[in-house]
């Protein structure tokens, strides 16, 4: 059976507010698909860019465009999915580990794209040593900054 390799990285510049910083901001979530077999050459890659959002959102968010993008391949190849990322609580909450408080509609989203699709997933926590992590950490920190620069005056 094919696996299918999800590395998933978000990328936050909070926006500061009076007397302290808030968690949301300028977000994007950047995504690269690569077969098992070929971890050097990713077949899909993915950028989402949204102007006030946090990291835990961005990441779910990331996972749903993924996935939706990845779909036809893992069902024509009965592909095994795994998915990697940094972000300990959202890979915690989709292993069930953690409860899900108020990312709960994202959660559901994710879990609903499983059950509907027949999804086989799983989740893991990646940390901001591994290589291949650190190739897609740079690409949505440097598509933040690509925005800023292009859009500064919208």
């Amino acid at each position: 059976m094919a696996e299918l390799n999800i590395l998933i990285d978000t990328s936050t510049r909070p926006v500061k507010r009076e007397g302290s910083a808030s968690k949301y901001g300028k977000s994007t979530a950047c995504w690269v698909a690569y077969w098992e077999s070929s971890v050097d050459y990713p077949f899909r890659i993915g950028v989402i860019y949204r102007d006030r959002e946090g990291p835990n959102k961005m990441f779910y968010i990331g996972i749903v465009e993924a996935l939706y993008d990845c779909l036809e391949l893992i069902r024509e190849r009965s592909a095994d999915v795994i998915i990697k990322g940094d972000n300990q609580l959202v890979i915690k909450q989709l292993k069930e580990e953690w409860s899900v408080n108020e990312l709960e509609p994202y959660y559901e989203d994710v879990k609903s794209l499983e059950y509907y699709y027949d999804l086989s997933v799983d989740y893991v926590y990646v940390n901001d040593q591994d290589s291949n992590y650190k190739k897609v950490d740079e690409c949505a920190k440097q598509f933040i900054n690509i925005v800023k620069t292009k859009y500064s005056r919208i």
